[in-house]
């Protein structure tokens, strides 16, 4: 899974960083390291009405700048990209394609992590290849994966006899390898089917209702079930990916990749773009013992400027880019590493090979 943005929500009426959409309360400082570049995204929130909660508001026409220092810039953003006015693309891949007593697996991806819309699934329209009708079943030498009650369209059988070359009929007394049709949905009467050779039977895409983006498991799976799709799903939209394992009727049959339909999954309005930290002015305060810092975002639309501040605090790196690899080479004595509080710690070895650790 790729790494995910660090994410900060604004308030446009109180000019503050808040916790979140549903939270109101200040978000606490962040930390950034001196050396990183960091994926940043701004979301711009306006107060629902009796301060609920907040609702997102696309701001993409505005300037904005984004700025970590003390009195000055040491890091800045000024170029964004925004987010969440196209919808998220998903699709779906054949993991295992089943068959010869293999089941099938898919796996539906999505590129991000939606928070609204909705999507549906859809197996594509197939055949089934009759190989010969005896005792009015038609039988196939793979499993077919038709299930009672399934229409079913007849095509490319010679002098057929009791159906039509065609014909839209509904399966009946299904099995792995073998069913019959009957006439109508109430699948009640079996039709005296004859023919001189094979042909096919062909079925039309089954597709799901469409699922909204926080469904939960038993919602996709409730979905499938209802489309008559014999899979058990595993996942969600919010994690990102689902997996089908076909079973059921679909036991050993090779499926091709479905498909995602009827797709209005969004992200929420916002701004991304990529901070970079590893910036000398970032190294001079550090140098400087200056770890205390503030974030400032500033919005421009026109003659209006509005502005946000939140704390901040700089890091070393542990890791710094001229870090030896795995660790230092015969030729040093010690090394630092760097405690959760920003403390220095040395770590150094006696002559009888005993570690020492020392705060420095």
């Amino acid at each position: 899974m790729a790494l995910k943005p660090r994410k900060f929500f604004l308030d446009v009426q109180d000019r503050i960083f808040v916790a979140g959409p549903n939270n109101t309360f200040r978000s606490e400082a962040p930390i950034f390291f001196n050396e990183d570049v960091e994926n940043i995204e701004l979301y711009f929130l306006q107060p629902n009405d009796r301060r609920t909660g907040y609702r997102y508001i696309d701001i993409s026409g505005s300037t904005v700048s984004f700025a970590v220092g003390v009195t000055a810039p040491a890091a800045l953003q000024t170029v964004w990209t925004a987010g969440g006015l196209s919808p998220i693309s998903a699709s779906a891949s054949v993991v295992i394609t089943g068959g010869s007593g293999t089941n099938a697996e898919q796996r539906i991806d999505f590129a991000q992590r939606p928070d609204r819309g909705s999507f549906a699934f859809s197996l594509p329209a197939r055949t089934a290849s009759v190989a010969s009708i005896t005792n009015y079943l038609f039988r196939t030498t793979a499993a077919h994966g038709l299930y009672n009650g399934q229409p079913v369209t007849l095509t490319g059988f010679s002098a057929p006899s009791g159906f039509v070359n065609g014909g839209t009929y509904i399966v009946q007394s299904a099995s792995t390898f073998a069913f019959a049709i009957g006439s109508d949905t109430t699948a009640t009467t079996t039709i005296l089917a004859e023919s001189v050779s094979g042909g096919t039977a062909e079925v039309a895409a089954q597709t799901t209702a469409t699922i909204p983006y926080n469904a939960n498991a038993a919602s996709v799976q409730a979905a499938l079930d209802n489309a008559n799709i014999s899979a058990t799903a595993s996942g969600t939209p919010l994690d990102e990916s689902i997996t089908l394992a076909f079973s059921g009727s679909y036991s050993g049959v090779a499926l091709s990749a479905g498909s995602i339909i009827a797709n209005t999954l969004y992200t929420n309005p916002h701004l991304s773009g990529n901070v970079n930290f590893a910036t000398t002015e970032i190294a001079d305060l550090l140098n400087q013992g200056i770890t205390s810092v503030n974030i400032e975002v500033q919005v421009s639309s026109g003659a209006l400027r509005h502005t946000f501040t939140q704390a901040a605090t700089l890091a070393e790196d542990i890791i710094s880019a001229l870090s030896p690899s795995p660790l230092p080479v015969v030729t040093a004595t010690s090394f630092s590493l760097l405690d959760s509080s920003g403390d220095v710690w040395t770590i150094s070895v006696t002559p009888e090979g005993e570690l020492q650790l020392s705060h420095v």
